[in-house]
């Protein structure tokens, strides 16, 4: 009978004591949350304007300076530009237009227009492990990521802030010359004034005014 009492009495302390804490049963489930972030590229910069002073176009004999580049090119900078593209292989294309007066050609003997070139960097950006960036030589739609330079990675860069600084040089292998014929003030690759050239002549008294063009593409 005291053998029949003790199971009996271990059957209901069983009963009373919480049997979860043993449960084989229990299951997880791992919910998985997904977003996407485009590739986007950012300018930190309105549409701005210099302005060259003096006789920064040409010298005592009404002549084309051969440092308008240098001249364009350290204005350009003090605009203190930022840009930033957060993409694994972005698209970076500089452009400009000559510098014309009037319809920026020849009138009378004058030349009405002056080309010039720069070379864009963007600090801490690089095109192919390189540092060096684009130039204008080759005209709107062309550079690294973009149109001839499309094969070209530019990874992502300007991580913080408003980005990485952007600054301007001249473009080795270029010169400043006066040209007989200004495009028509259009953006165009240095090839196309080939032939119009003609440092010979003086610049005509007037305002010149042309465009530089910074494109970055997301990709």
């Amino acid at each position: 009978m005291k053998t029949i009492t003790i199971l009996a009495t271990a059957a209901v302390a069983a009963i009373a004591t919480p049997a979860f804490a043993q449960d084989s049963n229990n299951h997880d489930v791992t919910l998985t949350v997904q977003g996407t972030t485009p590739p986007k590229c950012n300018i930190a910069a309105d549409d701005s304007t210099i302005i060259l002073t003096g006789y920064d176009l040409t010298d005592g004999q009404g002549k084309v300076r051969a440092d308008v580049d240098q001249k364009v090119a350290t204005a350009l900078s003090g605009l203190q530009l930022k840009a930033w593209c957060n993409g694994a292989r972005n698209g970076v294309a500089v452009s400009r237009s000559a510098l014309i007066t009037g319809n920026g050609n020849a009138a009378n003997g004058f030349n009405q227009a002056i080309v010039y070139d720069l070379n864009v960097l963007i600090e801490g950006a690089t095109r192919d492990g390189a540092a060096f960036f684009d130039g204008t030589s080759d005209g709107p739609a062309n550079g690294p990521g973009i149109g001839a330079g499309s094969g070209i990675a530019v990874p992502a860069f300007g991580p913080t802030g408003q980005g990485s600084k952007i600054s301007f040089v001249t473009e080795p292998g270029t010169s400043v010359a006066a040209v007989s014929n200004g495009q028509g003030g259009a953006e165009v690759s240095r090839a196309a004034f080939n032939g119009f050239e003609n440092n010979a002549a003086r610049m005509v008294a007037g305002t010149y005014s042309g465009t530089v063009t910074l494109t970055l593409t997301p990709n």
